[in-house]
């Protein structure tokens, strides 16, 4: 009896054994087992770490698409004064160089990313020269045109699209909600034209090339191939982390002593004007100008052949 006990109780284990090892089998197949839960429970961890690693390793290069339009987000002065400012030179669209000191001298000068297929071009074009018409001889804009795409890293592609799907709305510093948007392209591929065909968008609204309006070569103004100049202006006015957040979306002024420079926020360029006022202020309106220039038949800058002379700052 001893041997038929044992006898039974080993063919009872054995088969407890089978029915459990069968059930986690069956579980684990079955769409609703512990180990398809466990699975999806990882997934939605690591997307949630992704989602908080890619917000706060990527706050400052989010911040452009949170902040509301008319923000000064940033300010400062040239280190080495206006002769610092006056001092770079860059490359038109016609691929002459454009010698700051040379054209910018005693002026507000607005500086903006510009495209020709961008829902805001109408409202930036038709604002800059209303500005330009209201201030002449006093503000003048320096364009630079920008098509480059960018690609976005792993973790803060899929951590902004989280955040996007789940419609959460966030600011640097918590004080109001505005919505995320991050476009994938510098920005969106808006201004895919040549720079003649830039230029003659531009000059369908009634502006004059060469006069108080300067379009740039066509560039990038974030990531490592930032233009020199955008990328001097961020770092004086302490942004230089803060991307660009869309065409037209930020605008630099500098002062009409060269000297100082603030990057706003503002789809507008006719909300400056009282920001423009107040650089212009305490000077006389009918000045006298010494920097007169001449201009080839395109409207651009008329340059020697040799270009300007050797000892331009670089930046």
């Amino acid at each position: 009896m001893p041997g038929a006990a044992r006898a039974r109780t080993k063919q009872q284990h054995q088969q407890r054994q089978q029915r459990e090892g069968g059930g986690e089998k069956r579980t684990m197949m079955s769409g609703g087992g512990t180990w398809p839960k466990r699975a999806v429970g990882a997934l939605a961890a690591a997307a949630a770490v992704a989602a908080v690693g890619a917000w706060t390793g990527a706050a400052d290069r989010a911040a452009p698409f949170l902040w509301a339009s008319g923000d000064t987000i940033g300010s400062g002065a040239f280190a080495g004064g206006a002769e610092e400012f006056y001092g770079v030179t860059a490359v038109t669209a016609a691929g002459r160089p454009f010698k700051f000191g040379d054209h910018l001298r005693d002026k507000v000068v607005l500086f903006t990313n510009v495209a020709s297929e961008c829902g805001y071009t109408d409202q930036n074009y038709e604002g800059l020269r209303e500005l330009l018409d209201e201030f002449p001889d006093e503000l003048a804009v320096v364009a630079f045109p920008s098509n480059g795409a960018r690609r976005l890293g792993i973790g803060l592609g899929l951590g902004l699209a989280f955040i996007r799907s789940r419609g959460i709305e966030l600011t640097p510093d918590g004080s109001e909600s505005r919505r995320v948007v991050n476009p994938r392209t510098e920005f969106g591929g808006q201004e895919p034209g040549s720079p003649e065909d830039i230029q003659n968008k531009i000059r369908s609204y009634g502006i004059e090339i060469g006069d108080d309006f300067h379009v740039m070569q066509k560039t990038k103004v974030n990531g490592p191939k930032t233009d020199p100049v955008v990328a001097k202006l961020k770092r004086v006015t302490g942004t230089e982390k803060v991307d660009v957040g869309w065409n037209f979306k930020t605008k630099f002024l500098v002062s009409r002593d060269g000297e100082h420079v603030h990057r706003v926020e503002e789809f507008d360029p006719r909300k400056l004007r009282g920001e423009i006022r107040e650089m212009l202020g305490g000077h006389d309106h009918d000045h006298d100008h010494d920097h007169d220039h001449d201009y080839d038949d395109d409207g651009d800058d008329a340059y020697d052949e040799d270009g300007e002379d050797g000892d331009d700052d670089e930046l």
